[in-house]
């Protein structure tokens, strides 16, 4: 609403400019002012519904690294959940069927998965839920800034855990015998730790460069340093696209790459816009999504 009133203060600064005391906006006020009233109930309603009807984004991808007994897969990504009292068990279920239908080798959910109190969560029964997300290779997350807001980040890990939930904090878990995948602690951490994140580097010591590297960091930042550490895939979200527009004129400002796929030599980052929404639960210029990677090695 209140952008509404912005642009009806801009048009009015220019009538003015233009036509000095010949004011149309004065003269009619109460008839614009009913107007932006009545479009702002559509927005939001449309806002509202939009953010609960996700879309499935698909992309494609090579990585150029042999795997045994393994030519393609199916990579299903889910980010900022945000579950919580406004993002409720409905809207979970129903981000559950949507990956499930896709029948995903592997799951990825790079972090604000927990919006709220962990024990209400609890007492509603989330894990049910979440028990039922099914893939070929597991389901494997990292942490996001929310998880650490409330300062519930090791409960909520030994939560997710006891749900089939594999988190990964900075650290990294060779699957199959066949790929690799790193979870990062977000970098928001380190304002409610004190402890900063362990380099890349260091986490890369421990693995074989010549398989697969999936790598998860809530934020899409450190871009460089993932291409030049040797990460074939990283995905990440917190950016939400802006949710509401024109929010997306900030995202792009603040983040390299805000949503979809960057590519340069062998690294790919693919940030989603988010299955959730934070704040209010509407989404205007953007959609809530569930993202599907197919991964082609060669």
């Amino acid at each position: 609403m209140w952008i509404l009133f912005i642009a009806k203060d801009i048009v009015n600064l220019f009538v003015r400019t233009i036509f000095g005391r010949h004011n149309i906006i004065e003269e009619n006020k109460k008839l614009i002012n009913l107007t932006i009233i009545i479009l702002s109930v559509i927005l939001v309603a449309y806002g509202a519904i939009n953010a609960k009807r996700p879309r499935i984004v698909e992309y494609s991808i090579d990585i150029n690294k042999k795997v045994e007994n393994i030519d393609q897969m199916k990579v299903v990504l889910i980010s900022d959940l945000h579950i919580g009292q406004i993002v409720g068990n409905r809207f979970l279920r129903n981000i559950v069927n949507i990956v499930n239908s896709l029948e995903p080798d592997l799951i990825l959910i790079p972090g604000d998965i927990i919006d709220d109190n962990l024990h209400e969560n609890i007492q509603v029964k989330i894990g049910d839920i979440l028990k039922d997300l099914n893939s070929t290779y597991g389901v494997y997350a990292s942490l996001g800034n929310h998880e650490f807001i409330g300062g519930q980040a090791d409960e909520i890990e030994e939560y997710l855990n006891s749900v089939n939930i594999n988190v990964l904090r900075d650290e990294a878990l060779k699957v199959a015998d066949s790929f690799y995948i790193i979870g990062r602690e977000d970098k928001a951490s380190e304002r409610f730790t004190n402890i900063h994140r362990r380099e890349l580097s260091d986490i890369m010591l421990e693995i074989d460069r010549l398989n697969p590297i999936f790598m998860l960091d809530h934020q899409p930042i450190d871009i460089v340093m993932a291409r030049d550490e040797g990460v074939d895939l990283q995905v990440s979200g917190h950016t939400h696209r802006g949710q509401i527009l024109p929010g997306r004129f900030f995202t792009k400002r603040i983040f390299d790459v805000d949503w979809g796929l960057y590519k340069e030599s062998s690294y790919h980052l693919i940030v989603t816009s988010g299955a959730g929404t934070w704040g209010p639960p509407i989404r205007i210029g953007t959609n809530s999504e569930v993202v599907l990677i197919n991964i082609n090695f060669n």
